[in-house]
């Protein structure tokens, strides 16, 4: 109940990606786990080779993960690709198309930095490794103009097919990243939202939100009454003094809760601050209003009285 709201938001942040996370290493297993037959099958050992030294990497990368460590199962990764698309193209050449991941990279990257800065994108950060990818996609398209691949496949329809296939992934990752980063941006820009018109310790709303509704039922030109009530707790610094600060704010947190079965369309509650919470009616008589209010604190008392109960059992 008492966690700040910035610690509330990078959890759930970190959360989401871990599970990206795990999915994206699963994908990437298998794609290993369907070139190493490839390249087995065509006798292209080096490349072979190399592939199961990456079928390793992603195997160990579900330890790094259970083990919570998203920003070492990056870097891990982020190598791992590296070296394999310029062994690929130092092995088979161009034509396999293995070079279309440095476009992957780029979506990918701007993912991890939004990550890595706490939910902060480093602009600066993006166009450098942006540009560093793109000297590196001329770099391999100029060495492989220049020296001859290690591996000739003379099936041309096979070679077709890999460098469409690589294309396809390697778009399909670019937009899987883009869509994960939009989608993270507005869930985190949702949850600022809500946390700048909630109180945190009670989860109504706060007084800012409740000056805005008043305001606009003030402004609004409608034969529709609206009521306002303010409530307190009695003795509430004597509660703060004499049994702390953590056992006031459960006391707030049950009235919060009393408060929050009238909640509804023609009913407005907020926490008003400290002890201070307001309720904001429209269209209902006020002796109905009235009634509304004892009934929250004839409701208060027996909750007090039932969890002082339970102490003293």
């Amino acid at each position: 109940i008492f966690m700040s709201d910035k610690r509330i938001l990078l959890q759930d942040i970190h959360e989401y990606v871990v599970t990206v996370a795990w999915r994206t290493n699963v994908i990437l297993l298998l794609c290993h786990l369907v070139l190493g037959i490839f390249f087995l099958t065509n006798h292209v050992t080096l490349l072979f080779g190399f592939n199961c030294f990456s079928i390793l990497v992603y195997l160990i990368s579900f330890f790094i993960l259970k083990k919570k460590l998203s920003k070492v199962y990056v870097i891990l990764v982020f190598i791992e690709i590296y070296l394999f698309m310029c062994f690929s193209i130092f092995c088979v050449g161009w034509d396999f198309g293995f070079q279309h991941y440095c476009i992957t990279f780029v979506a990918s990257y701007m993912f991890a930095d939004f990550y890595r800065n706490e939910m902060q994108t480093s602009g600066i950060d993006i166009v450098l490794f942006g540009t560093f990818n793109g000297l590196l996609y001329l770099s391999l398209r100029f060495f492989s103009n220049i020296f001859e691949p290690v591996y000739h496949l003379d099936n041309q329809i096979v070679v077709y097919l890999i460098y469409f296939l690589n294309t396809v992934f390697a778009f399909f990752f670019f937009i899987m990243f883009i869509y994960i980063y939009n989608r993270a941006v507005s869930r985190m820009e949702n949850d600022l939202r809500q946390m700048a018109e909630r109180d945190p310790l009670t989860g109504l709303y706060n007084r800012r939100r409740m000056l805005q509704f008043l305001e606009q039922a003030m402004t609004e030109v409608t034969e529709t009454t609206f009521e306002v009530a303010m409530l307190d707790i009695d003795y509430f610094k004597k509660v703060n003094d004499t049994m702390g600060h953590e056992f006031g704010n459960v006391v707030i947190y049950v009235l919060a809760r009393c408060l929050e079965k009238i909640s509804g369309a023609n009913v407005f509650v907020a926490r008003y601050g400290g002890e201070e919470f307001g309720i904001l009616t429209s269209g209902i008589d006020e002796a109905e209003v009235f009634k509304l209010v004892d009934a929250i604190r004839m409701e208060f008392s027996q909750r007090k009285y039932r969890e002082t109960s339970k102490r003293n059992t």
